[in-house]
């Protein structure tokens, strides 16, 4: 093949030079074989591979066609356009498939969910999936599917406790427990902020960074428990955009199981070291209320929450100066003398320093407590979300706030 191919491009120039052509690097060409990603890198002008029967390697591209497409990558094809010889560089301006390509038939699989009560999560994975676990982490291995997803790429979700480090977070510059933690590993972030991502279709608030392997890892922080999360594929220098979908598609069936795995109690038995035990400032006490709890759907303010099911609510204008609108609640069908109420709006109507803060559920959660009553704020998305009542009903007020969801 290579002796032909180079006696094809010798009559090609004798051709050329004998009509008076002034001879070029570039010419008319077609070749054949399977096409693969290539690594990708600032040297690289080329973002394909094109291997011949032969094993002959040609370097391609193509400013017409996205070549990254699953029939183009799962069949046998032939390319048409020009060749570069002194780059070993192939432009391509037209593909035929040689065989044609067949979307793979996927039998009995489903879609299944795992839960873990021992390490507090679950998920929703593919029934070809297979899961190992062990006392401190889940790794669901990926068999292929119409995803194209490798037998070997692998999900791992790893579980630890959080170790308090007064030494960084005496800096102010890390406010939760998650940004302390990473602090410690990633000491030339200064501003964690610029890292957060919701996952869990916007229900739980992680840090996102770049991972070693691919792509991200993702950190989640609850009751003084760490969760990673991240994608090890077998190829990272070819992960295709539907790879990327599988992740994706774990990071929002990724929740966490409600209640609480741990107390601090338990917590400064295990650990010896004073240091360990979080601070005091960021725990609000919250239980999981027992009663039963009905979604409110407000299509005029675009978000939906839980509610008790045996309350009676209402819509009302803003409530405390720079809300934009307000629902109130009560046990009795009085709603003039509302229990707590819930408001949008669109900043933050206190300052840092008047504010404690608390993970519950993923949930950044910043609170002020006054002698009788209690304010609890959110922000999902570029909104922020106020409870506001009396103390003794802040289990029903962080549940609704907690359960905050902007409508798509």
């Amino acid at each position: 093949m290579k002796k032909l191919f180079t006696l094809f491009l010798a009559s090609l120039l004798l051709s050329s030079c004998g009509a008076g052509i002034t001879p070029t690097n570039d010419i008319s060409l077609r070749i054949s074989g399977n096409l693969f990603k290539a690594e990708t890198n600032a040297e690289n002008l080329h973002s394909h591979v094109l291997i011949d029967d032969s094993s002959n390697e040609y370097f391609v591209v193509s400013p017409l066609l996205n070549l990254s497409e699953n029939k183009y990558l799962s069949s046998k094809i032939e390319l048409i356009g020009t060749y570069n010889k002194e780059k070993n560089l192939f432009t391509v301006n037209g593909v035929s498939f040689l065989e044609e390509y067949q979307k793979p038939v996927l039998e009995d699989v489903s879609l299944l969910d795992y839960k873990n009560e021992y390490l507090g999560f679950g998920f929703s994975y593919l029934s070809d999936s297979i899961i190992f676990e062990d006392d401190s982490s889940v790794k669901l291995i990926l068999n292929e599917t119409e995803n194209e997803v490798s037998a070997f790429d692998e999900i791992i979700v790893e579980q630890f406790q959080f170790n308090y480090d007064q030494s960084v977070f005496d800096t102010k510059k890390f406010d939760t427990p998650l940004k302390n933690y990473l602090a410690s590993f990633h000491p030339e972030i200064s501003d964690f902020s610029l890292f957060f991502k919701y996952i869990s279709k916007g229900k739980i608030e992680s840090i996102r960074l770049e991972n070693e392997y691919y792509g991200f890892e993702y950190y989640v922080y609850r009751n003084g428990l760490i969760y990673k999360i991240y994608y090890v594929p077998e190829n990272p220098a070819n992960v295709s955009l539907a790879k990327e979908k599988v992740f994706n598609d774990f990071l929002d069936s990724f929740y966490l199981i409600e209640g609480d795995l741990y107390d601090f109690a338990d917590l400064s038995e295990v650990e010896e070291n004073e240091n360990s035990l979080f601070p005091s400032d960021f725990i609000l006490n919250y239980s999981e209320p027992s009663e039963l709890f009905s979604l409110l759907n407000s299509n005029s303010q675009n978000f939906s929450a839980l509610y008790p099911q045996k309350w009676y609510f209402k819509g009302v204008s803003g409530i405390l100066d720079g809300d934009n609108y307000s629902f109130v609640f009560n046990d009795q069908d009085d709603l003039e003398n509302y229990k707590y109420f819930l408001s949008i709006r669109n900043s933050m109507p206190f300052s840092e320093s008047e504010l404690k803060q608390s993970i519950i559920d993923g949930r950044t959660v910043y609170y002020k407590e006054e002698t009788d009553k209690i304010t609890l704020i959110i922000k999902v998305a570029n909104k922020y979300f106020l409870s506001q009542g009396e103390k003794r009903y802040t289990d029903f007020m962080v549940k609704t706030l907690i359960s905050v969801e902007i409508s798509s």
